[in-house]
């Protein structure tokens, strides 16, 4: 790596993404499983052999774990690979986000950053969907405000739960294919049909149901995975879809934590 200025890094309940910047250009990404009993070493190295090693010259690290304990793994790991103090987005961390719920400290440091991302795509209102192990839709309001959400399983947890408590039916591939037909013809087919256009047309009701009660605002929707990226393809309430918005969101927090005066400090917690 070279001129490196950023490593973004979304621990997520199935697998951890980490994107590598140049500037406000992702120079590559990677993913790993998660698994909560991971040690520091273990994360070192691992994301070390997909790195080639630690770089001394990445200066800035943002963090977003949604897994309890997983953060000060991988700050610690980030420490030992780069040779900073990664910035942990969570509750009392200044993000710019007014967060306008009953209990603000409960919304995921993800869906803070994908709803920050959002608005510079698109400006506010927007809706923003994150197809991933839950399946979330986040409300931001005119003025920027985030307002709430809706919490669903998502397509691979719904399968998991299916294929889990029903003993006829066995493993399914959910990866991208052909628009799955109306009516299957056989098993595996109807299956991937459910979980496939079950999600769809989640999507599109509640979205639909959003903008009847707030007005229309545009859909921005993300998601890691190849399956993410295919059920949004075929959702017309959506009108963009990013893979890193997660990490785009974290890039924004990360430079809104640095000022020219102290462009090394990281320290927004709240009092």
């Amino acid at each position: 790596m070279s001129d490196v200025a950023a490593v973004t890094i979304d621990v997520s309940n199935r697998r951890i993404g980490l994107v590598v910047w140049e500037g406000s250009t992702p120079r590559s990404t990677h993913q790993l499983g998660t698994d909560p009993n991971r040690t520091v070493d273990e994360v070192v190295a691992v994301v070390g052999a997909l790195l080639g090693g630690g770089d001394r010259r990445v200066t800035r690290c943002a963090i977003a774990c949604v897994v309890p304990g997983l953060d000060t793994v991988v700050a610690a790991a980030a420490r030992s690979l780069f040779g900073v103090e990664a910035l942990v987005v969570r509750p009392g961390v200044r993000t710019g986000m007014d967060i306008r719920t009953e209990h603000p400290r409960e919304v995921g440091p993800d869906r803070i950053a994908n709803a920050i991302a959002a608005i510079e795509h698109c400006g506010s209102p927007v809706i923003v969907i994150d197809v991933a192990t839950a399946l979330t839709i986040d409300v931001v309001g005119s003025a920027g405000e985030y307002l709430g959400a809706i919490i669903a399983p998502g397509p691979e947890v719904s399968l998991d739960a299916l294929t889990g408590r029903a003993a006829r039916l066995g493993p399914i591939d959910l990866s991208p294919a052909p628009e799955p037909p109306a009516i299957a013809g056989s098993t595996a087919d109807a299956i991937r049909t459910g979980i496939i256009n079950g999600a769809i047309g989640m999507i599109e009701g509640l979205v639909a149901r959003i903008r009847a009660e707030r007005g229309h605002a545009p859909v921005v929707a993300t998601g890691e995975t190849p399956l993410a990226s295919a059920i949004a393809s075929r959702c017309p309430c959506i009108d963009a879809f990013d893979p890193l918005l997660t990490h785009r969101g974290l890039l924004s927090i990360l430079g809104s934590a640095q000022t020219p005066s102290n462009p090394r400090d990281l320290s927004l917690v709240v009092p």
